[in-house]
């Protein structure tokens, strides 16, 4: 993935293998990557603006300080993720799989956490403001 450049927008890699993959700063706004194993895949400081990773499988990805506004994010596996000062605002994470995440600091204003599983997750100082959180799961580990 290193051959990426930052004006490649909408790029299609669905269901592709890109496990460790390299995005840290790079600009993918709408990209597709729905059901794609990106499994400590590096975005810091990416931006996914409107981006779809639909079931997609982030366990143990870096997305610190990710630009991620409109992202979907519904039902992808972020197990232990960092996401910390992440920008999510309006993004999608009904059913998203946040166990042992770190929210720190993240801003996901006016999105969707509904049915989202943070159970040992960080969510100190995490903005939700305007954010659905019906039938959210915590636990007595998650930090709040």
């Amino acid at each position: 993935m290193e051959g990426l450049t930052p004006a490649e927008a909408a790029i299609d890699l669905r269901g592709q293998c890109l496990r460790r993959a390299r995005f840290a700063g790079r600009s993918l706004p709408d990209a597709v990557l729905f059901e794609c194993d990106l499994r400590r895949a590096d975005f810091r400081g990416a931006d996914l603006r409107g981006a779809s990773l639909l079931g997609a499988d982030l366990r143990g990805a870096d997305l610190g300080g990710v630009f991620a506004p409109a992202c979907d994010l519904r039902r992808a596996d972020l197990r232990k993720a960092n996401l910390r000062g992440a920008r999510l605002d309006g993004a999608d994470l009904a059913g998203a799989d946040l166990r042992g995440a770190d929210l720190r600091g993240a801003v996901a204003r006016a999105g969707d956490l509904s049915r989202a599983d943070l159970r040992g997750a960080d969510l100190r100082e995490l903005d939700i403001r305007g954010t659905d959180c019906v039938q959210i799961r915590l636990d007595e580990r998650t930090r709040l």
